[in-house]
């Protein structure tokens, strides 16, 4: 008789025990599925935010392209006007500025650099060419533009570290024939 109550007390432990465990399994399933839930949330939040930068970054590429398309027609219609004055004037003047920092992107300020003993702007054909070299030292490098007032199109050019590097200028297309005059018949390494 008494160890009837015992087998009694000890089937209660163990369905205390088996209630607790299934309570704390619901617990520990419900707080997994609320983490993927937090988890899913924070992934579409970042996808979300990302996304929203990226439609920024191509709106704000589409304005400084139209910025830029606007300005080189601008430009280009009185570029002839500028023949005979420094290449570096009018690089780092007003709109000129603008027009090579979006050209040449992050190599801008290495161009300056190579401009500094700047030459004139002269025609060369219907091509308007200005070059200048770095500051006592031409042999460290070079630079040069190009400007098609027919068609309102800018290039530029860098020598530097023995390779040149083209910018305005497509994929597989022939460097306008005024570089020739700057840096004789040197063939494009790199266009951009």
């Amino acid at each position: 008789l008494h160890s009837f109550p015992t087998r009694r007390s000890s089937d209660l432990i163990v369905a205390q025990v088996k209630a607790l465990a299934k309570f704390l399994l619901k617990g520990i399933a419900l707080l997994l599925t609320l983490l993927i839930l937090l988890y899913a949330a924070f992934k579409l939040w970042e996808y979300q935010t990302i996304e929203s930068k990226r439609a920024e970054n191509v709106a704000l590429q589409n304005r400084l392209k139209n910025q830029f398309e606007d300005l080189t027609r601008d430009q280009a219609s009185y570029i002839p006007l500028m023949v005979g004055t420094s290449s570096l004037d009018y690089v780092q003047r007003g709109n000129g500025e603008i027009i090579f920092s979006y050209l040449l992107g992050s190599n801008y300020k290495l161009y300056q650099e190579l401009m500094q003993d700047s030459g004139q702007i002269i025609y060369v054909g219907k091509q308007i060419l200005g070059s200048g070299c770095k500051k006592q030292g031409c042999s460290d490098g070079e630079a040069a533009f190009v400007i098609d007032p027919e068609s309102s199109k800018y290039y530029a050019a860098i020598s530097h570290e023995g390779k040149v590097e083209y910018y305005g200028i497509e994929d597989g297309a022939v460097a306008p024939a005024a570089f020739q005059q700057w840096h004789g018949s040197q063939t494009p390494e790199g266009a951009k």
